[in-house]
């Protein structure tokens, strides 16, 4: 048995809030996809311009009633306007958050004069600065909120193919009722 004194239990009971508090502080572990068996190639090869997926669906229809009915809706409809809006905004919020990889380096400058009316002298000061400071992503806090930030810009992106595909299929389907 060893003894311990009241010095090396204290140390010791230091030591380990210490390495709790930092363990603590992990944000989380990166996510990491699982591996897939995928093959290299297709069997057929073809040109990627020539395919039927590259055409909008409703221009298959050879109806120029209804496929100007549906390219005036997506120009003219607010609530995929405000989509494209929100896409665009979560975009600069992803493009900001990139910021914070980097170090932050801050200027100033100023000057000022001044007259002494008793015995008419000039006093003149001129000052600047700069500053420059890093934050180090120790616990990965940084990279978590860019991750955020392109998952939300990712959704908003979902959000606007979603608003598009509803406002098309909408007014397909009012066309074709109105047309039987």
């Amino acid at each position: 048995m060893v003894n311990l004194t009241k010095n090396s239990l204290l140390l010791i009971s230091i030591l380990f809030i210490v390495l709790s508090t930092i363990q603590s502080c992990k944000v989380g572990e990166d996510y990491k996809r699982a591996a897939q068996n995928l093959p290299e190639k297709y069997r057929q090869e073809s040109s990627i311009d020539s395919s039927i997926a590259n055409i909008p669906w409703w221009e298959l229809f050879k109806d120029p009633v209804l496929v100007e009915l549906i390219n005036t809706a997506i120009l003219e409809n607010q609530s995929l306007k405000i989509a494209i809006s929100r896409l665009e905004e979560s975009y600069l919020y992803f493009d900001i958050s990139k910021a914070d990889f980097y170090p932050n380096i801050n200027y100033s400058t100023g000057a000022s004069s001044a007259v002494n009316s008793e015995n008419s002298s000039f006093s003149n000061t001129v000052n600047a600065g700069v500053s420059v400071s890093y934050t180090v992503d120790l616990w990965k806090r940084i990279k978590t909120l860019n991750d955020v930030a392109l998952q939300e810009y990712l959704a908003s992106e979902d959000a606007y193919r979603a608003v598009s595909i509803r406002i098309i299929t909408s007014m397909a389907t009012a066309y074709i009722s109105l047309r039987d």
